[in-house]
């Protein structure tokens, strides 16, 4: 069924669509539907499609007169060097991080991100790297029981920038960023969560207190 333009409506399983999709018939009602899910699995694309629908200004008005879902997916596809994995939480906690070590941050130039292989780690892996940064004995033991409904995973990023040195000239750096998540979520990362050439903000926050003290 219909709703008149400017109205908001509900697709039939219950879930409401915005006022500027009111009105799409048919099959472009469902492909922009679809289009503006919730992403389960990659939020870094799904960043991309609502940025590209949004371009679209009157997606009602622009769907029936440009091929309807068809133009939208190309659209959505030409936003891809603007969102994905690139505006990632994973990838903004980092270059967060890595900001904050920098003499000038607001020089910082993003060159190349490149993203590892996932670490999923297997049971004595877990069981070493709690021994390392869990001081709680309980809580350790507790982590230990659960592993078989945990997927304890390493996200690993590789970040090649430059920044200007003390004579504001532009140097070359590469830095590496690691994200641990029980349950193998990446989206999760937060500046304060990630390591950047092995050390959280914390840690290199603390050593440098240390550095200022001597």
């Amino acid at each position: 069924m219909l709703v008149p333009e400017g109205k908001a409506g509900r697709l039939k399983n219950g879930e409401e669509y915005p006022p500027n999709l009111a009105g799409i018939p048919g099959s472009s009602l469902r492909m922009a539907r679809y289009l503006l899910r919730p992403a389960k699995s990659d939020p870094s694309l799904d960043c991309c499609v609502r940025y590209a629908i949004l371009r679209a200004g009157d997606v009602g008005e622009f769907m029936r007169s440009m091929l309807g879902a068809a133009t939208v997916a190309l659209l959505a596809l030409s936003a891809l060097s603007g969102c994905s994995f690139f505006d990632s939480n994973l990838v903004t906690a980092c270059e967060k991080v890595l900001k904050q070590r920098l003499l000038s941050p607001s020089g910082y130039r993003r060159v190349e991100v490149s993203q590892l292989s996932d670490k999923v780690m297997t049971r004595e892996e877990y069981g070493n790297y709690l021994n390392k940064t869990e001081k709680d004995a309980n809580a350790r033991t507790l982590y230990m029981r659960l592993f078989d409904e945990l997927k304890p995973t390493i996200f690993s990023l590789i970040i090649r920038y430059d920044a200007p040195n003390a004579y504001g000239t532009l140097i070359r750096g590469i830095s590496a960023c690691d994200y641990f998540d029980r349950n193998g979520d990446a989206s999760t990362a937060a500046y304060y969560s990630v390591e950047v050439d092995g050390k959280s903000s914390s840690d290199w926050s603390h050593d440098r207190v240390r550095e200022l003290i001597k």
